[in-house]
């Protein structure tokens, strides 16, 4: 091991040590653990190269080229503000990108001192506020303060931002007190100055809601004894019924008995085991009628004929029935047709060849077998016509069912008339639905175009027409079409007859 030691005196130049020392490297060391070694010149510098130093430079200023970072240095001459790593090239002052890429979007994540603070989830002192003062947000990403109200005022919106405001109607309570007044109920614990509890006991009368009643026996029946009161009805005893006394509910014994027998007289009906379980019997002949054969003794005729007349006998005897000869006549009283009455002819019943039909009511059907002249109904209608020989129906008028004015859609009728009338609504194609195709059944449309604007069409559902197809209906203003219809029970088969000036 080399040793160098220096004389401070005499020293001067360089000192170079031997390269005989294998290892290359010297040690230079301060025998007390606490001295220290300087080195410098005349001007007080030291120039030091390949130099390990162990423990701190306490004094001098470092004259030296720039410190890289692979040896620990920042290799930068000048920084300001935060310092920036750029692996191993000189560090930076950092830039705002580069600091958000570092700490994050949000910038400060807790600040315990902020003058301009973007996204803080905890911020302990904003700068510029005041004692009392509420940070509250004015819009996205921008925040206000609210300086502190005055004592009484409460917060509330004013144009969607926080506000204090003054309450009117304020006070302070001094004391609180509790009155039963006329619930019936009493109070105490009061007035109440600071703190406590009002008590409240009594019964609560009736008018209040209450009842009025603080006791109760099993049974007893609540009833209004005034309007403004209520009163109690004991429970009766076995057996007894409710009932109403003086104008109240009380109870009562009802009368009760047994029935030891039961019996019948006037005949129809009879009795059997009267006095254990009665057991009622009407017996008659059947198809007969009850009648009274005295004041007061019920009994049954004989069987009634079918489809005949019921003819009274008299006081006591049984009714009876006939179907031919004078009786029929004697029991009708008539024998000259009037309003409501069945039709007889020359004084006898029989099939009438001739004669006139003065009222018609009902709607049974009449046969005519033979020639009737001058048939002519005044009220009510045939609902079927039967002729063995030939029925000419004279001096008759078909009813005309007016449709008026129709629009895009309208429903043929014919249940009031065969004669019907439809007026076409200007520029407007109008689709008839036809009545239902019984066998038989016919009936005449009289169909207008209207007398001003547009003429228009019209069609038909379920009608057959002839070789030609359905008519076009006359485009002209003013003019009217028939159309006559005629039913087999399967289809409408259609006629047209155009042109006509109405």
């Amino acid at each position: 091991m080399s040793r160098l030691i220096f004389d401070a005196s005499t020293l001067g130049g360089t000192t170079t040590l031997s390269s005989d020392d294998a290892a290359g490297n010297f040690t230079i060391a301060v025998p007390a653990a606490t001295g220290t070694m300087s080195v410098k010149d005349a001007s007080g510098d030291a120039t030091f190269r390949n130099i390990t130093l162990t423990g701190a430079v306490l004094a001098g200023a470092w004259n030296g080229s720039t410190i890289t970072v692979p040896y620990g240095g920042t290799g930068a001459v000048t920084l300001t503000g935060l310092v920036f790593g750029n692996g191993t090239s000189a560090m930076t002052a950092a830039t705002a990108a580069q600091v958000v890429s570092v700490i994050g979007a949000t910038f400060v994540t807790n600040a315990t001192n902020a003058t301009n603070a973007v996204s803080a989830t905890t911020a302990t002192n904003i700068a510029g506020g005041l004692s009392g003062s509420i940070p509250y947000q004015t819009g996205a990403g921008a925040t206000a303060l609210l300086p502190s109200g005055t004592n009484g005022q409460v917060l509330a919106l004013t144009a969607g931002l926080p506000s204090w405001v003054s309450v009117s109607g304020t006070g302070t309570v001094t004391s609180v007190d509790v009155s039963g007044g006329t619930t019936g109920l009493t109070t105490s614990g009061g007035p109440i100055t600071s703190s406590g509890t009002i008590t409240l006991a009594g019964t609560l009368a009736a008018v209040n809601g209450g009842t009025g009643q603080s006791s109760y026996v099993v049974g007893d029946v609540l009833y209004a004894s005034t309007t403004t009161a209520l009163s109690k009805l004991a429970i009766g005893t076995t057996g007894q019924v409710l009932t109403v006394a003086a104008g109240i509910p009380s109870w009562a014994t009802p009368t009760t008995g047994t029935v030891t027998s039961v019996s019948f007289t006037g005949g129809v009906v009879s009795v059997a085991t009267a006095t254990t379980t009665p057991a009622l019997t009407v017996a008659g002949t059947s198809g007969g009628v009850p009648y009274f054969s005295s004041a007061t003794t019920w009994a049954t005729s004989a069987a009634l004929a079918a489809s005949a007349l019921v003819i009274g006998g008299g006081a006591g005897a049984a009714p009876s029935t006939t179907t031919t000869g004078t009786g029929v006549v004697t029991a009708l009283g008539v024998n000259v047709g009037s309003a409501g009455a069945l039709v007889t002819f020359n004084g006898a019943l029989g099939t009438p060849s001739s004669g006139t039909v003065t009222n018609l009511t009902g709607t049974a059907s009449i046969n005519i077998n033979g020639t009737v002249g001058a048939t002519t109904p005044n009220t009510g209608a045939f609902t079927t016509l039967t002729s063995s020989t030939s029925f000419v129906p004279t001096a008759y008028t078909e009813t005309v069912v007016a449709s008026g004015t129709v629009g895009a859609s309208a429903t043929l009728a014919i249940t009031a008339g065969t004669i019907l009338t439809a007026t076409l609504t200007s520029a407007t194609p109008c689709t008839f639905t036809m009545p239902t195709a019984t066998a038989g059944k016919s009936f005449t449309l009289l169909l207008k175009q209207p007398a001003a604007g547009s003429a228009t069409t019209a069609t038909f559902t379920s009608v057959k027409w002839n070789s030609s197809g359905a008519p076009t209906i006359t485009a002209t203003l003013g003019k009217l079409d028939i159309i006559a219809f005629v039913a087999d029970g399967t289809y409408w088969y259609g006629t047209a007859s155009q042109g006509y000036t109405y």
